[in-house]
């Protein structure tokens, strides 16, 4: 029979199992480890201290620096993992559509928008309003970016007709931030979702 490790305390003599060791996270994992539970901290309470991520994480303050030299930097790395998320999840949609398709795929994208940034909670305001805000964003990670995309394809697809796609771009942005912080807020989803809509089928797809 395999004998358990026992160690016995001072003169009482009593046993006491040995502690087994953490096991380690190799630097990859740990980082990974870091940043998603940053994301569920911050989601969750918004403004927040590195000491919240760590003990979160369960993991010494030391070893957070390891991995960001800053918070600044750990927001950094969060941002630029939501952004690839919805980036990722949006390429797939520029492909196969038709005038009729692209419609009611543009529709469906800008509720998902919103959807989007009400569901990062904590996220949206510590990602794109606090002390990264003035941070530069790589371009085609941008929503800008990726709503002009979707209005150029248009365009191409005799869906809409011609227009300024950039400022277009810019208004639209704000027209879907406008309604995500309206909700976020406590406004009424279906209300405020539904007058979005509306203006963007009045502006977009009505002849001038």
């Amino acid at each position: 029979m395999r004998r358990r490790s026992v160690r016995y305390d001072g003169d009482t003599m009593t046993p006491k199992r040995v502690a087994r060791r953490r096991r380690r996270l190799d630097p990859r994992a740990r980082r990974e480890q870091l940043l998603a539970t940053a994301m569920r901290v911050v989601n969750r309470r918004g403004a927040c201290r590195i000491e919240d991520v760590t003990a979160a994480a369960r993991v010494a303050k030391g070893t957070f620096y390891l991995y960001f030299p800053s918070w600044e930097h750990l927001l950094v790395a969060l941002r630029e993992r939501v952004l690839e998320q919805y980036a990722r999840e949006t390429e797939n949609k520029f492909s196969g559509m038709d005038q009729t398709s692209w419609r009611a795929t543009c529709e469906a994208e800008c509720v998902r928008f919103v959807d989007f940034v009400v569901g990062l909670g904590g996220l949206h305001t510590a990602l794109f309003h606090g002390a990264i805000a003035d941070r530069p964003i790589a371009e085609e990670r941008s929503a800008r970016h990726l709503i002009a995309r979707l209005l150029r394809h248009g365009v191409e697809l005799g869906a809409i007709e011609a227009l300024d796609i950039e400022t277009s771009a810019g208004l639209l942005f704000a027209i879907l931030h406008s309604t995500a912080d309206e909700i976020a807020q406590g406004g009424n989803r279906e209300r405020l979702v539904g007058v979005m809509c509306q203006l963007v089928r009045r502006w977009l797809y009505q002849p001038s």
